[in-house]
């Protein structure tokens, strides 16, 4: 009898079966993989492409017990292009991406940095650095905040003014 994957992985955005197949595998056995429109067990985490705070609020709604994980993905052997700002970004030229929660936080990072330069940053293999989920958590929490506009005055009318 094979046991039952410990953790469910839901992704939000269209992969194909040979992408789900190498996620799977990957992850391995203690993983379950499914795409965010099939029925399931409740999330443990959720994959979904950049997006607006509406749409990760609704994820969080929900996936509520579910880590929420924000990904650029481009897999172009298996038809996969969900790229946004960081990979054009680090397409273009950049050599590092940082989500710093604080300046205090950016200057570790960068103290952190290889002195060698940039050919040490690329052996490395790994252009982004991410905070722990309760970090992203938080990110993702001010900019809600900050994109939320202040509803408008109500303005009534005036009789001895308005017509």
């Amino acid at each position: 009898m094979d046991a039952q994957p410990a953790r469910h992985l839901v992704v939000a955005f269209p992969l194909g079966a040979d992408a789900v197949a190498v996620l799977a595998d990957r992850l391995g056995g203690g993983f379950a993989v499914r795409d965010i429109r099939a029925d399931g067990p409740p999330a443990d985490i959720v994959l979904a492409p950049p997006s607006s705070p509406h749409l990760i609020g609704l994820l969080r709604h929900q996936f509520p017990g579910a880590i929420v994980v924000i990904t650029e993905l481009e897999d172009l052997l298996r038809g996969v292009d969900f790229g946004g700002p960081v990979s054009r970004a680090l397409d273009a030229g950049a050599d590092a991406y940082y989500v710093a929660k604080s300046t205090e936080a950016l200057g570790t990072f960068l103290g952190a940095l290889p002195l060698a330069g940039r050919e040490a940053l690329a052996e490395q293999n790994q252009p982004v650095a991410l905070g722990t989920a309760a970090e992203i958590d938080d990110l993702v929490a001010r900019v809600r905040e900050s994109a939320t506009p202040e509803p408008a005055p109500v303005r009534r009318s005036d009789p001895a003014t308005d017509p």
